[in-house]
C-alpha cells in the first residue's frame, strides 16, 4: 500500500477521533480525555514520533469505542466507521512491520 494510502488514512482517524473528543468534552471529559490518551498512540502525519509506535496501540482504542457506544457519545454508525479505521490502521502497522512487543501475544490468549 503507497506511504499516501496509509498518511490519509492516518488524517483521516485523527480528524474523527477530534471530532468525537469534541462532542464528549462538555458531557464526559473524562471520557475525551482518555481517548485522547490513547489516540496519542496512532502516529499523525507530520509530527514526529518519538518512539515507533506498535499495532498494540490501535488494539488498546477498542475499549474506548465501546464505552463511547454504551454511553451514547457514538451511534452505531460512527462506531462502526471508527472501529473498521481502527482495524485498518492495525492491519497496515502489522503490514509494516511495526509489530507490539513479544509480550502482545500473551496478553491475548
Amino acid at each position: 500500500m503507497p506511504p499516501t494510502t496509509l498518511t490519509r488514512l492516518l488524517l483521516e482517524i485523527h480528524q474523527s477521533i477530534d471530532r468525537l473528543v469534541d462532542d464528549l468534552l462538555p458531557d464526559q471529559p473524562e471520557l475525551a480525555t482518555a481517548l485522547l490518551e490513547r489516540a496519542a498512540a496512532i502516529p499523525r502525519p507530520g509530527r514526529p514520533q518519538e518512539k515507533p509506535r506498535s499495532a498494540l496501540a490501535c488494539r488498546e482504542l477498542t475499549p474506548f469505542l465501546y464505552q463511547g457506544l454504551d454511553r451514547g457519545a457514538l451511534d452505531a454508525r460512527e462506531f462502526d466507521t471508527l472501529m473498521l479505521q481502527r482495524m485498518r490502521a492495525e492491519s497496515l502497522l502489522n503490514q509494516l512491520g511495526s509489530v507490539g512487543s513479544p509480550s502482545d501475544s500473551e496478553s491475548s490468549t
